[in-house]
């Protein structure tokens, strides 16, 4: 994944300085135990040396998209 943003994003620009992961209601977190959003950038962040930011958070508990 990183190979594929770097040759094919952002091979003529530079990369981002941060990556910001959709935050989950704390309810959703505390029942579900983990964010993927999170767990997906992680080892993206790291290969890229991107810094990750958790600064937001969500406030509307809203319905999970297969319930839509």
């Amino acid at each position: 994944m990183a190979k594929a943003v770097q040759d094919r994003w952002y091979a003529q620009q530079p990369l981002p300085d941060l990556i910001l992961p959709m935050p989950l209601h704390a309810s959703r977190l505390r029942e579900r135990g983990y964010n993927q959003a999170t767990e997906i950038v992680r080892p993206l962040a790291q290969s890229l040396k991107i810094n990750i930011d958790h600064g937001v958070i969500r406030h509307k508990p809203t319905l999970p998209q297969h319930a839509l």
